[in-house]
């Protein structure tokens, strides 16, 4: 007799427009009970999903199936980094950067088949000090958007817009860095420093639209702070997916740098849409090839 196959869902209950559509009742009719065992568990409060992806691990599962946005994505597969047990994803959020890289669809059912197909394949993992990454990350203009994005409750395009246009006219000093890349290095005055493993931010927007999730390499893009109306230029090339026009827009593939600041004691950074502040003069940017099972169609 085969092995009933064991499938833990987690689900964020209030991703994208505040109601999971991803029910007991939806998965039965698509995992029939005499091929599956389905657990579902809801998350209550930020980090519970890592809680409840450990409770799966050691419940022996053989799929742990993320339901929500890049946030509730970020906090399961962090998890599941080097381990023998696959990623599912079923895209809920607003933004959805990874899933729609990897092409899964927003569609509940279609999604819901791909886990069904269970093809298996392998992503690099981008890491930033002790924190996993899977989509990009990123300082200066891009980590201030993401901050006025979470304080604006609005998790919607409009809402990522205001948030910019706050964070574009905001006020605020910018310290010198040093970067480390291979053996060479050289210091910026930084507007946007951002990181990608992957080719999409979110909303289907890219500023490294040639960036592979399995190449084992992060696409950087780097751009000195400069006048209103270069920024101007630049943000209006990035809304038309043409930021790579812009001329002082620095562009470089590695597997590792390092960013350094004398003046500063922490770095406010965004980690896959998620505000964080790290308490440290120098953070680390890494690749870890081909480290996360996941389900693709």
């Amino acid at each position: 007799m085969n092995k009933l196959k064991q499938l833990h869902f987690i689900v964020n209950p209030i991703s994208g427009k505040g109601k999971s559509l991803v029910t007991e009742k939806l998965l039965h009719t698509h995992f029939p009970t005499s091929e599956y065992t389905i657990d579902i568990q809801f998350t209550k409060f930020k980090k519970h999903a890592i809680e409840l992806v450990h409770e799966a691990i050691q419940a022996n599962t053989d799929l742990i199936v993320a339901c929500g946005g890049d946030g509730t994505i970020n906090e399961v597969a962090s998890q599941l980094v080097n381990s023998k047990i696959p990623l599912g994803i079923i895209p809920q959020g607003s933004g959805n950067g990874l899933s729609s890289n990897l092409k899964i669809p927003r569609n509940l059912d279609q999604a819901l088949q791909v886990i069904k197909n269970f093809k298996v394949d392998a992503i690099d993992v981008g890491k930033i000090n002790d924190h996993f990454f899977f989509s990009n990350t990123g300082i200066g203009f891009d980590a201030s958007l993401i901050k006025h994005y979470e304080l604006s409750q609005k998790r919607t395009l409009k809402g990522y817009i205001q948030a910019g246009l706050t964070a574009f006219f905001e006020k605020k000093k910018s310290e010198a860095l040093l970067v480390k890349k291979d053996e060479n290095q050289f210091s910026i005055l930084p507007f946007l420093i951002f990181v990608s493993n992957s080719n999409e931010m979110g909303y289907r927007m890219s500023i490294t639209p040639k960036a592979s999730l399995q190449d084992g390499l992060l696409d950087v893009v780097m751009i000195p702070q400069t006048n209103p109306i270069n920024k101007v230029i630049w943000s209006t090339s990035l809304l038309l997916k043409k930021s790579h026009w812009f001329q002082k827009i620095q562009t470089f593939q590695t597997n590792k740098i390092q960013l350094e600041g004398e003046e500063i004691t922490e770095f406010e950074v965004q980690i896959d849409g998620e505000f964080k502040t790290l308490l440290t003069k120098e953070i680390t940017i890494q690749v870890l090839p081909k480290s996360l099972k996941i389900l693709m169609p």
